[in-house]
C-alpha cells in the first residue's frame, strides 16, 4: 500500500484535474456603485476615503459622457441589475456626471419600460448641497437620498466639518428643509456611532430617536466606528463593551417600537433577513460576486472599500495583479470586520490580516468567481 501522504496527494491531483474541467457560472450582478466624484467639501476625521481622494493626490471627476456610457452599457449587459448607488466623495458636487447617469437610465427604461420599477437608485450625500438642477435630476431618476448625519449638532460638528473648520450641521438642516419644500424627502440617514456618542451618554436607540425627530427618514443606519484605538487599548476595550450593551438595547427597543415608526421596523426586518432570509452565497458580503464599483476615472472594482487601491484596475487585469501591502481599508466593511465573513476570506480561507486585493487577485486567477 502506498504511503498515506503520497496517496492523498494523488487523490487531490485527480480532484483538481476534474474540477478544472467544470465551468463555473458567472455571478449575477445585482448592484452597481458609480463613484462619480472623488472630491468632497467636508473633512470628516474618520473618512476612509481621505476626503474623497482615496489614494490619489488630486480628485477625479467622472465626466457626463462617461457616466452615460458606463450606466447604459451595464444596464444593457446586466439584466439582473436591481440597485444603483451614486457614491463619492460627495456625489452631488458632480452635476454633469449625475446628468449623464439620469440620461442613460431614462433612455434604457424607455426602451425597457418593465425595468423601471425593478431598478432602485440611491445616493449617499452629506446633504450640504442644494440646487434646482439637482432636484430635477433626483425626481427624474426617483433617487432615494441617504444623508450622512452623526446626530445632535455638538456631536455631528466635532467630526463633520467644512474645510474652513466650521461645522456642517446647521447647513444640513437648512438644505433638508429646502429639499422637503420641493417634495424631496430624506429616505435614509447613515450615522457613524463613535466614542463621541459614548462620552456624551447617547445610546444607539437615543441617537435613532433623535434622527427620527429631526429628519423623519424611512431608514436609520447606525454603523459603529471601528479601530478607533488599538485592540489592546483600554479605551477600545471599553468602547467595544459599550457597543455590545447599547446594540442589544437598540435591537430590543426597535422590536418593541416596530409599529410606532417605519424606521424601527426596518431595523427589525433587516436583522431578520440577515438571520433567516435566503442567501445566494455562503458569505454575508457580496464582494466580487454580485457587486461592481466603477471609479471616477473608469476603473472597475468589486467593492468600494477597495477604492484606495486602484492598481487592481479593470477586471481583465486583475489576474495579473501583484501583491499589495495591506492597507487596513477593509476595516470599514461591516460584513468583514464584525462578522469575519468577507467573501475573499471565505473562499481562500486566508487570515483577515492578509491583503484583500492580493486575495482577490488569487481568487480570479483560480477562477473561483
Amino acid at each position: 500500500m502506498k504511503f498515506n501522504n503520497q496517496l492523498v496527494s494523488e487523490i487531490f491531483a485527480k480532484v483538481r484535474e476534474s474540477l478544472g474541467k467544470v465551468e463555473t457560472p458567472l455571478p449575477q450582478l445585482s448592484e452597481l456603485v458609480l463613484n462619480i466624484s472623488e472630491g468632497c467639501n467636508l473633512t470628516c476625521d474618520y473618512c476612509f476615503a481621505n476626503e474623497g481622494l482615496y489614494s490619489a493626490e488630486s480628485p477625479s471627476w467622472m465626466s457626463e459622457e462617461h457616466a452615460y456610457q458606463y450606466t447604459l452599457q451595464i444596464l444593457e449587459d446586466q439584466p439582473t441589475l436591481s440597485r444603483i448607488k451614486l457614491f463619492g466623495g460627495e456625489p452631488l458636487m458632480n452635476i454633469p456626471a449625475l446628468t449623464g447617469f439620469v440620461k442613460a437610465l431614462e433612455e434604457y427604461t424607455l426602451k425597457h419600460p418593465h425595468r423601471r420599477d425593478e431598478i432602485s437608485v440611491g445616493c449617499v450625500t452629506n446633504l450640504t448641497i442644494y440646487s434646482p438642477r439637482i432636484v430635477d435630476l433626483i425626481k427624474r431618476a426617483r433617487i432615494r437620498v441617504t444623508a450622512s448625519i452623526d446626530g445632535p449638532q455638538d456631536i455631528h460638528d466635532e467630526n463633520r466639518r467644512f474645510r474652513n473648520g466650521k461645522g456642517s450641521f446647521a447647513r444640513i438642516c437648512a438644505v433638508a428643509d429646502r429639499y422637503k419644500d420641493v417634495g424631496v424627502e430624506i429616505d435614509g440617514v447613515e450615522c457613524v456611532y463613535s466614542t463621541i456618542h459614548q462620552r456624551s451618554g447617547l445610546t444607539m436607540i437615543g441617537l435613532h430617536d433623535y434622527i427620527v425627530s429631526i429628519f423623519n427618514p424611512r431608514r436609520v443606519i447606525l454603523t459603529p466606528l471601528q479601530a478607533t484605538f488599538p485592540d489592546s487599548d483600554d479605551r477600545q476595550v471599553a468602547f467595544s463593551g459599550w457597543i455590545r450593551e447599547t446594540s442589544l438595547e437598540y435591537l430590543r427597543e426597535c422590536v418593541r417600537r416596530k409599529e410606532e415608526h417605519v424606521s424601527y421596523r426596518a431595523v427589525v426586518e433587516d436583522q431578520l433577513a440577515v438571520l433567516f432570509g435566503p442567501k445566494s452565497s455562503h458569505g454575508w458580503c457580496a464582494l466580487g460576486a454580485s457587486t461592481c464599483t466603477i471609479t471616477a476615472d473608469g476603473n472597475v472594482l468589486p467593492c468600494y472599500t477597495l477604492l484606495n487601491k486602484k492598481r487592481i484596475g479593470l477586471w481583465e487585469k486583475c489576474a495579473r495583479a501583484h501583491s499589495f501591502p495591506a492597507s487596513g481599508g477593509l476595516q470599514f466593511c461591516v460584513s468583514s470586520r464584525l462578522l469575519g465573513l468577507c467573501l475573499v476570506k471565505t473562499v481562500l480561507a486566508v487570515r483577515f490580516e492578509r491583503c484583500a486585493e492580493d486575495a482577490l487577485a488569487r481568487c480570479i486567477r483560480r477562477k473561483r468567481f
